[in-house]
């Protein structure tokens, strides 16, 4: 009686097992078989011959209109569709559809006559947006609070690309639409709509991890990359610099400053966080206090003893911040970092008659580092000791 009851458990649990093996399989085919089908819909709609390269508003409303009749479409791949870019938040939640009238290919217009669909996920309902904007190409969408977004787009311009910029900007999402918001991005003590950089003759690098800096065979460091960039770890907004120029040879211009300021986004706004609050440590030997100024330059003050008490029994300006990674050390001010890992450290490194004093916070090479090293004139160490940072924020 236990064995047969044994066995006819068991072939239950083998039916029940297949049924939801088959009902798993029949999800998974119909999401694949109606992303197919729509794929091949849209295609066949934004064909680059049959419509002699251009692509009319009439196309575009057939193509959203597929897009906004099923709400599954949010989480449908569609890679496979030649002329549409598709740009999907770090949540899932929100995506953007951009179609540009002259394609994605064969001769773009760098975003002229663009027309873009906002589709976005609210509870378990489904809404989309058609953006007024018809002059961007949107290139990254992170999620900032509930419901708000930050959308980075490119703009083309004349002379394919010779005059472009990037714009941030950040928007509200409800069953009502998609709203912008005003007054979040604080620069230079006042609240302004959106972020901008331009740039001439100069492109967005593919990659932007780790330096900022290119180099041409000709003009060695003569390049500079331009734009805005986002770091979804950290909440960070990478700002180019992109005012200071120099003549070419053709009589144009050409963007020379490839450093960054940085900005963090905190309570709903993105804040200046370019110039870093002040740093202290202590050991039994000394207390030494690191600033950085305005301009970017540090400032060295040490106290002897493990007490700050007076005033500093030395001090040093003109100091340099740098970070490093895997790949070694890089000034500040151009570096980007778009993963949760980098930098490890940083570094500050002053001099004060023919004495450099390197401060070294971070990880390198398999070791911790609260370090400062002191080296004479003549390069050689003299001084070299752990300190403990202190947390002046309690």
């Amino acid at each position: 009686m236990v064995l047969q009851f044994v066995a006819n458990w068991r072939k239950g649990v083998c039916v029940m097992q297949s049924m939801l093996i088959i009902q798993v399989s029949l999800i998974l085919l119909t999401g694949c078989s109606g992303s197919h089908k729509y794929e091949k819909q849209i295609n066949k709609i934004l064909d680059w011959e049959a419509n002699n390269g251009y692509f009319s508003e009439n196309l575009f409303d057939d193509v959203f209109e597929i897009i906004a009749s099923d709400p599954n479409t949010l989480k449908y791949n569609f890679s496979d569709v030649n002329y549409m870019n598709v740009v999907d938040a770090d949540d899932g939640n929100v995506r953007a559809y951009i179609l540009e009238s002259h394609g994605f290919g064969g001769n773009p217009s760098l975003g002229f006559d663009t027309r873009t669909l906002i589709q976005y996920r609210i509870g378990n309902d489904v809404y989309t947006y058609h953006m007024t904007d018809t002059y961007s190409v949107i290139e990254k969408v992170a999620k900032l609070d509930d419901n708000q977004y930050l959308f980075i787009a490119f703009y083309g311009s004349i002379a394919q690309g010779e005059h472009n910029h990037h714009q941030a900007r950040v928007y509200r999402l409800d069953k009502s639409g998609v709203h912008q918001l005003t007054r979040v991005f604080v620069k230079d003590n006042y609240l302004e709509d959106e972020m901008e950089v331009y740039w001439e003759g100069k492109v967005s690098p593919e990659d932007a991890w780790g330096s900022t800096e290119c180099y041409d065979e000709e003009n060695y460091k003569d390049e500079a990359y331009c734009g805005i960039y986002y770091n979804e770890f950290n909440r960070t907004l990478y700002v180019s610099n992109t005012y200071v120029f120099r003549e070419n040879d053709y009589g144009g211009s050409e963007v020379l400053d490839g450093t960054f300021r940085r900005y963090s986004w905190n309570d709903g706004c993105f804040k200046d966080v370019t110039i870093m609050g002040p740093y202290e440590a202590k050991n039994k030997d000394y207390y030494i206090r690191i600033e950085q100024n305005k301009d970017g330059s540090c400032t060295y003050k040490c106290w002897n003893g493990c007490k700050k008490s007076g005033k500093p029994n030395i001090t040093i300006h003109g100091g340099k911040r740098e970070l490093w990674d895997e790949l070694g050390f890089m000034d500040y001010d151009s570096w980007i970092s778009l993963d949760e890992y980098s930098p490890l450290g940083e570094r500050y490194t002053f001099t004060n008659n023919g004495y450099v004093y390197q401060y070294m916070t971070g990880w390198y090479k398999g070791h911790m580092y609260e370090d400062l090293d002191v080296y004479n004139p003549q390069g050689h160490l003299i001084y070299s000791k752990n300190f403990e940072k202190i947390d002046l924020d309690l």
